[in-house]
């Protein structure tokens, strides 16, 4: 492979992350298993009874988790994958630069893949980045 065409490849990567950088979903899922129990001093704490009614042989308390229970923060969350898929981009690039040299830095060049590896990077990406940069310095 010729690394003009392996430059085009990451560039395109590059292109298409930039133009679309919510591709990377994240899917949050919450189970809430038990409850909370609140006491405002003294001793003991208060329990509401439900079920138990005429002809049953069940009672207990009630635990209900709503979406309002749960709390994420939003905007946390988007900056820090905005930040990582800013650095996803900017090492892509620079992997593109490298390759467009006319004497790229091979150690760097590994450097940049390796820190793929074991990231949230997409093993697709760094499968795909993995062969063209080997097959470009062949």
């Amino acid at each position: 492979m010729e690394r003009s065409e392996a430059v085009l490849i990451i560039r395109t990567l590059v292109e298409s992350i930039s133009a679309q950088p919510k591709q990377f979903t994240i899917n949050v899922q919450a189970t809430a298993v038990g409850q909370s129990i609140s006491t405002s001093g003294g001793i003991g704490m208060v329990v509401n009874a439900t079920g138990g009614g005429p002809g049953s042989s069940v009672i207990g308390n009630q635990v209900r988790v709503g979406s309002a229970d749960i709390k994420i923060a939003y905007e946390a969350a988007d900056t820090a994958i905005t930040q990582q898929v800013q650095g996803l981009i900017d090492s892509l690039s620079e992997l593109a630069k490298q390759l467009e040299s006319e004497k790229p830095d091979e150690g760097l060049i590994h450097k940049v893949i390796s820190s793929l590896k074991d990231s949230w990077v997409p093993p697709l990406i760094i499968a795909v980045v993995n062969t063209v940069a080997g097959l470009a310095l062949a």
